[in-house]
């Protein structure tokens, strides 16, 4: 496989590869059919705290086994103070341009566009997105912590930092829990996901590391369609190779120009 073409994107990126615009060509006949957009969030205007590393911090508490259903079990007063403090601290960040930048291509492409993030705040939202899955759940919905139980998972903003403050289940008495995708679970949509990796003609991926799966394999699994797929992020991820292009930047600043030509 040829190596991608690799560029530090100045602000704003004023794309130079002619295949990205045509001269009169709408929005439609840039992007193709359809265009996809996965990747995993990171700069916030005020940056949320980084789940992964506090996730390594609930780990050494929780016996070793972090953000896993059997850490629940063990200690759910810890985990939803854990997830409390998330809550509370997601009230002090807002959307940055490259939030609202997907949020105008979306009103641009309308059903063509398709947006999974494997973030858990809802910036996307706020900047007006609407057809969206969040593969690893939300932080602001609570569930049933019983797997047999199909309780809708439902919005709720409360904090949790003791254990008598834990609601139960109205249905089957089980404790409530994070709507979140913990280690070892399956995330969520993933048949709509697959879906749309199979129909997308362009593939843009945010802010990814390319290391988790099964995130990670998303762009292999377009590629089978000659899907085009560009990387934007800070930094080359790990699966760069898998990509067209790989533009290094802050999606904050990057996407909105990449906006800006593709509706030029």
């Amino acid at each position: 496989m040829l190596r991608p073409i690799i560029r530090q994107a100045p602000q704003g990126w004023p794309a130079t590869d002619t295949s990205v615009k045509k001269d009169n060509d709408s929005i439609a006949d840039i992007a193709g059919p359809r265009v996809r957009v996965d990747g995993c969030w990171r700069q916030c205007r005020k940056r949320a705290p980084d789940l992964s590393r506090r996730r390594w911090t609930l780990a050494r508490t929780s016996g070793g086994r972090g953000s896993h259903p059997q850490a629940f079990h063990a200690n759910p007063e810890l985990v939803w103070q854990f997830y409390s403090e998330r809550r509370k601290r997601a009230a002090t960040v807002s959307p940055n341009p490259g939030h609202r930048a997907l949020a105008e291509l979306e009103r641009a492409l309308d059903e063509r566009f398709f947006l999974c993030t494997q973030n858990v705040d809802s910036l996307h939202e706020q900047a007006g997105s609407q057809r969206l899955v969040h593969m690893h759940g939300r932080l602001m919905q609570t569930r049933c912590s019983r797997e047999t139980c199909h309780i809708a998972p439902f919005d709720d903003e409360r904090l949790y930092l003791s254990r008598a403050e834990i609601p139960t289940c109205l249905q089957c008495g089980a404790l409530l829990r994070p709507h979140i995708c913990w280690f070892g679970e399956v995330p969520f949509a993933m048949d709509r996901i697959f879906e749309q990796l199979r129909v997308c003609t362009v593939l843009l991926t945010v802010g990814t590391s390319g290391v988790v799966e099964p995130a990670a394999s998303f762009v292999r699994m377009a590629r089978i369609n000659r899907t085009r797929a560009i990387y934007i992020g800070p930094e080359e991820p790990a699966n760069s190779k898998f990509f067209d292009e790989v533009v290094l930047g802050k999606a904050g600043e990057v996407l909105p120009g990449l906006v800006k030509e593709l509706r030029g």
